[in-house]
């Protein structure tokens, strides 16, 4: 589901439809709810609707209780609905029981993939989900675990595919949380190449993600070229980042914002970025 939200519109209502058709007692309807409930989780975020977050989070942990033989890839699953967990904490104030729990579905998804390029995916879920909480909670004590299970994540992601491009914005997140704590210039550094490296490598076809991709990076950029950085709050400014540095993920910006719907969640996005 990388489509404009047309398209994410009308797949939601071709799986409902799948679901609709299947017998009760078809082998394949609680696969297909179980597709749906991570189709709803993500349509939820571009679309703007939250109660559709809501409803395949509860598809999810119904189809998380079916046995393999009638759920295909519980990992990948699992990982879906510790996404979404999280998000909803986020969405409804910060409920730090649905962080945890987001945050344990997506470690035991980690734990029993399939094959190593599954375990990279729940990896670089595992390690955002990390970066956020710690964000959110001041736990800066996770945020190593959280830049060593993007790295991991990143390691095990192949060359060309998108979800190296989605690795890349993992780590570029959990380094930049950890420079914003502990004023690790190194880190800093690290997370930017990370950012361009991300934005470098999406895929044409998944705007949304490239609207991700190039509004982190355009932001990371934009505050290393007007900040200076104080190493031990000792009052010796280092040199901040040049200020060309941010004219490339500019550009990418306005070519998206001329791409993307004119009344869409994308643009809103695109043009914040932009203004800011």
């Amino acid at each position: 589901m990388t489509g404009n939200e047309e398209e994410m519109r009308e797949a939601v209502a071709a799986l409902r439809k799948a679901v609709d058709l299947a017998t009760g007692n078809s082998p394949h309807r609680t696969q297909h709810r179980a597709t749906l409930g991570s189709a709803l989780c993500l349509a939820a975020k571009r679309l703007d609707e939250p109660a559709l977050r809501s409803e395949g989070i509860a598809l999810l942990r119904t189809a998380l209780r079916e046995p393999d033989t009638l759920v295909a890839d519980h990992a990948a699953l699992l990982s879906d609905l510790g996404v979404a967990l999280f998000a909803e904490a986020v969405a409804n104030g910060g409920r730090d029981w649905l962080h945890e729990e987001g945050m344990a579905a997506c470690r035991r998804a980690a734990d029993t993939p399939p094959n190593a390029f599954a375990r990279s995916a729940c990896l670089t879920n595992l390690g955002l989900l990390l970066a956020g909480f710690a964000e959110r909670t001041g736990r800066i004590d996770l945020l190593d675990d959280a830049c060593a299970t993007a790295r991991e994540a990143l390691d095990g992601a192949p060359a060309g595919h998108p979800l190296r491009a989605r690795a890349h914005f993992a780590l570029s997140r959990a380094l930049d949380a950890r420079y914003t704590a502990v004023s690790s210039m190194s880190d800093q550094d690290e997370a930017v190449a990370h950012a361009r490296r991300g934005a470098e490598s999406g895929s044409a076809d998944d705007v949304p993600r490239r609207v991700l991709l190039a509004t982190h990076l355009a932001g990371m950029l934009g505050n290393r070229a007007g900040n200076a950085w104080d190493p031990g709050g000792l009052g010796v400014l280092g040199t901040p980042g040049d200020p060309a540095e941010i004219d490339a993920p500019l550009a990418l910006l306005r070519a998206l914002a001329a791409e993307v719907p004119s009344r869409s969640a994308d643009r809103a996005r695109v043009l914040r970025a932009l203004g800011h």
